[in-house]
């Protein structure tokens, strides 16, 4: 069967859709930084994912083809994926409940020059010399984002074991990027609910381990717009992929950085060193200009695989 064709490109839809999936997966780490300190980290994932599917059901009764949209001929595909969101979910989650959230996710941003870095190996991608400069460069950005937190590491052992997460969390999302690029053709909502399933299923192994009934009304609400959110920021996320072209949508990614900072210090207090804003200034700037590098490199003719945005959430 022949996958069916994307949409006609419509670049301001897409960037219209970044945008909002950048401010629900903004929402959605505040949810799961707010639970953290109380519910274990499987639980805050089955519900996570377990409500995602709330929006992604009711969306796939809009589609002209009801939930048989949700049928697909591509299940490995589907299932490679998954495997590896599960992977970057989890490490991701976790670097926000060990770091600041603003540090947490200037980390996760990391990713797309990970993925470059992987390009060579993995995909035998020829990288020129500008975008070598970039992923460097945007690693020293890096160094810069968790030097606040292992100059000290005797003292701050929980800090040291975030950031080793959140440079995991950097190689597992750029990992499941590559598997996104399998499943190009294949409606949002159906790639958004096989890895919602898996996610439910797979966290639902966890149960044994010491889950927590809600304390309290307020947290059962966390816990069901974690869910929402995290669903309407992956459907939006995988919509504007297919309204626009990765490089084009790459300077939106961004702002859900600004929106963790603003977070972070508005709900819990945090406020980033200026040594860590640097290094995150750094990290989004070298990932900007890998994008718009490529960009360049693709209207000049020049094939390379298209890098698309973290599945942060």
């Amino acid at each position: 069967m022949i996958p069916p064709s994307p949409p006609r490109p419509d670049p301001l839809k897409g960037i219209a859709f970044k945008i909002a999936a950048t401010g629900f997966l903004a929402l959605l780490g505040a949810t799961v930084k707010a639970l953290g300190p109380t519910y274990p980290l499987g639980e805050i994932i089955f519900f996570r994912s377990l409500f995602m599917l709330l929006p992604v059901l009711f969306f796939a009764r809009l589609d002209p083809k009801g939930l048989s949209v949700l049928k697909t001929t591509r299940l490995r595909e589907h299932m490679r994926r998954a495997v590896a969101g599960t992977a970057g979910l989890t490490t991701t989650f976790g670097t926000i409940l060990l770091l600041p959230y603003g540090d947490a996710t200037a980390l996760s941003f990391s990713a797309p020059l990970v993925l470059v870095a992987l390009a060579a190996p993995l995909l035998g991608e020829r990288i020129g010399p500008y975008r070598i400069g970039a992923v460097v460069i945007g690693f020293c950005g890096v160094l810069m984002i968790v030097q606040p937190h292992t100059a000290n590491s005797a003292a701050h052992p929980h800090a040291v074991f975030g950031v080793a997460l959140g440079i995991l969390s950097a190689f597992c999302v750029a990992l499941a990027q590559l598997s996104v690029r399998a499943l190009r053709g294949e409606p949002a909502v159906t790639t958004v609910f096989y890895l919602g399933l898996f996610l439910t299923v797979v966290s639902l192994l966890t149960l044994p381990f010491g889950w927590l009934m809600p304390r309290n009304w307020g947290d059962a609400a966390l816990f069901v717009t974690a869910g929402l959110v995290g669903g309407l920021g992956q459907l939006c996320l995988s919509q504007s992929y297919r309204y626009a072209d990765a490089s084009s949508l790459a300077p939106f990614d961004y702002l859900q950085l600004l929106w963790a900072v603003i977070i972070g210090y508005t709900l819990f207090s945090e406020t980033p060193l200026p040594i860590v804003l640097l290094g995150a200034v750094i990290v989004s700037g070298s990932g900007i200009f890998v994008a718009l590098r490529e960009r360049a490199l693709l209207r000049r003719g020049v094939k390379l695989e298209e890098h698309v945005a973290p599945p942060a959430g």
